[in-house]
């Protein structure tokens, strides 16, 4: 998020999620800077604020897992690599998955902004605390994956993207986006997620949560 003053410049940056009372109190300063600039008398009218109908209630409180990078120059959450390495790593899984720590199973090649699988059946698993799961990636014509959450399908749990075939969860990561994997409708909690690519070629470049 940039906010930008009347002048041109660049006065306030958040990257990535948090930040909302922090960006809210600049986005109030600027007001005031401008309703003063303006010669305008008293105070600046207070914003209305609306909620869209199609918007997903996020208690952010509840979660407790960050936004999480793959690509070398962000990845401080990988955690059986060599964080902020470019080229490729063979990885094995450790035995336990700990909160908030990502790790990556089969041969990776890591550049600045993803990392993609270079072997079938790599392995993505994440331990989480959330509501829901949402990864942004990409497939090129297609990359079919298997999802797991404490060793089982989703179930209900499933997010819009995911489907269903013989008790399996199911998803096809193709053109670059954002898929939601988890949407639990008892609420937040914390599990592990596990992702198991059937071919190389997926680029995968966050997770984050809600």
């Amino acid at each position: 998020k940039y906010l930008i003053d009347t002048d041109g410049f660049v006065v306030y940056d958040n990257i990535g999620e948090g930040g909302y009372g922090e960006t809210e109190q600049k986005i109030q300063e600027l007001l005031v800077e401008l309703h003063v600039r303006l010669g305008a008398n008293g105070a600046p009218p207070a914003p209305a604020i609306t909620t869209p109908a199609s918007a997903i209630d996020v208690a952010f409180e509840k979660v407790g897992s960050p936004e999480t990078y793959f690509g070398s120059e962000r990845n401080e959450f990988l955690v059986n690599g060599e964080k902020k390495k470019r080229g490729e790593q063979t990885l094995t899984l450790p035995d336990k998955a700990v909160l908030n720590g990502l790790a990556l199973g089969g041969s990776w090649d890591f550049s600045s902004e993803f990392a993609e699988n270079k072997t079938a059946q790599a392995r993505i698993n994440y331990r989480y605390h959330a509501k829901r799961v949402y990864f942004v990636a990409s497939g090129g014509a297609g990359v079919e994956v298997e999802i797991l959450r404490d060793g089982r399908p989703l179930g209900k749990a499933a997010g819009k993207d995911i489907r269903e075939v013989g008790g399996v969860s199911h998803a096809t990561i193709r053109e670059s986006r954002l898929y939601e994997l988890v949407n639990d409708p008892d609420g937040y909690g914390t599990h592990t997620l596990e992702i198991i690519i059937k071919q190389p070629g997926l680029k995968a470049f966050t997770f984050t949560f809600g």
